[in-house]
């Protein structure tokens, strides 16, 4: 039988001895309980507010958000793995120094979020609005950035400077003005990709996909 928390003090005393595990959490603002260096495992948030939420150095696995508001919550240093986020508002959520484990994104807004200094490994980037968002210094591996509803992944505006990118899809991304700057990509997908405007400018590409009509417009 699935434990139901609804309240901020049920959540607080569920959670004081540092551990979390098969509980679902719904409808309830966490934005004052600090869940940093908690452990949370098989834990569904629903419609659980998380604004400015204390999430640094947090270990989760197979937790399941859905619905969260998460505008500015600080995943710095964060380990999850097998995680999902679906439909949450995560605006200028902050990842710097995260790793995010075979972690699934859909139709969640991640617009300026920072993934700084990150390790992002076989992530999928699923219909996730992710304007103006950085990726300075990360490492991503066999990660996707797709979308089936408008047809390229939302990436404009975004900082790839210095990153380490490995087997990633980004076909038909739009990275309008993104900036790859000191970037090394090995087996990108870059075909059909929006590029007018991005700055690879001392990017190193190795063995990516692309057509020599997918970088016009953009700064080399």
């Amino acid at each position: 039988m699935e434990h139901v928390l609804s309240s901020e003090m049920e959540v607080r005393e569920a959670v004081a001895p540092g551990r979390l595990e098969g509980y679902a959490v719904r409808q309830v603002d966490l934005s004052r309980v600090s869940l940093a260096s908690k452990e949370l495992v098989n834990v569904t948030f629903t419609r659980v507010g998380l604004t400015r939420g204390r999430l640094c150095e947090l270990t989760a696995s197979e937790l399941q958000l859905s619905e969260c508001s998460m505008r500015s919550a600080d995943f710095g240093h964060a380990y999850l793995r097998k995680c999902n986020f679906l439909n949450c508002e995560a605006i200028e959520a902050q990842c710097g120094g995260a790793l995010f484990e075979d972690v699934r994104l859909f139709e969640t807004v991640m617009s300026n979020a920072k993934f700084e200094d990150a390790r992002l490994l076989r992530c999928n980037f699923q219909s996730t609005e992710l304007y103006g968002a950085s990726f300075r210094n990360a490492l991503l591996s066999q990660c996707a950035f797709t979308d089936v509803k408008m047809g390229n992944a939302s990436l404009s505006r975004a900082d790839f400077r210095n990153a380490m990118m490995i087997d990633v899809d980004l076909r038909f991304a739009n990275l309008h003005a993104a900036n790859f700057a000191g970037a090394i990509l090995v087996r990108v997908d870059l075909r059909g990709a929006n590029l007018v405007r991005a700055d690879l400018r001392g990017a190193t590409l190795i063995a990516c996909s692309h057509a020599p009509a997918d970088f016009d417009g953009a700064a080399r």
